[in-house]
């Protein structure tokens, strides 16, 4: 009986009806107060209704319950990471990683949080280590990518956005990233005509508007 509830807590959930999603939580946790699935996936719930003391709270009862449930930690530094305490964000990817080293969530989120701390060679050593695990994963590629970029090193980001975009050739944050990449790199008619076909799908981003417009003038230059 808890399964069903959380189950279908799970799928309001994924609608974000969180008010229904939460309902059902509550009843599974009230059913089997040690279900720690239903007390992250509440604290998720918590998260993404802006309510970071109830998230820490559900976090915290899970780890209590079970401290071996990798899940917990990962969630709880996504909550870290959004409450700008990095240092706690990083401890529980690191903690996520020592219960579960082929945890490949764990390596690309916690290289986000290297990313924003401008740590790009761990970044990409994450990114990596993320790809050795999942060489489908579009978010570590696109990751690496970025961080790549911030290396100056450009070919080795193209590598990588092409990657993303041989699985998805839409994928609006790959193409403008290669433009950008192949834009710092001197390949400006590569890099126009990855900005056009981002405008093709976003014909109202400005942003790239005035990437597209420099980057025909550096090609005219040239």
């Amino acid at each position: 009986m808890p399964e069903a509830y959380l189950n279908r807590g799970n799928i309001f959930y994924r609608q974000k009806d969180f008010e229904k999603a939460r309902a059902n939580y509550d009843e599974t946790i009230e059913l089997e107060p040690e279900n720690v699935e239903a007390y992250v996936n509440r604290a998720n719930l918590y998260i993404d209704t802006g309510d970071a003391e109830n998230a820490l709270h559900d976090f915290e009862r899970a780890i209590k319950y079970r401290p071996d449930y990798s899940k917990a930690y990962l969630n709880r530094a996504r909550l870290y990471f959004l409450l700008a305490r990095h240092d706690d964000a990083l401890a529980d990817y690191n903690k996520a990683l020592e219960l579960d080293p082929d945890y490949d969530k764990a390596y690309i989120n916690r290289a986000l949080l290297h990313y924003d701390r401008k740590n790009y060679d761990a970044a990409i050593a994450d990114c990596s280590k993320a790809v050795e695990l999942n060489n489908k994963s579009l978010e570590a590629y696109l990751n690496r990518g970025l961080s790549y970029i911030q290396k100056e090193q450009f070919e080795n980001a193209i590598h990588d956005f092409d990657r993303v975009l041989s699985q998805q050739n839409d994928h609006l944050d790959a193409l403008l990233n290669r433009g950008v990449a192949n834009s710092k790199n001197g390949k400006f008619a590569a890099a126009i005509d990855d900005y056009e076909a981002v405008l093709k799908l976003a014909p109202d981003n400005h942003q790239v508007k005035s990437y597209l417009e420099i980057a025909r003038q550096r090609l005219n230059e040239s």
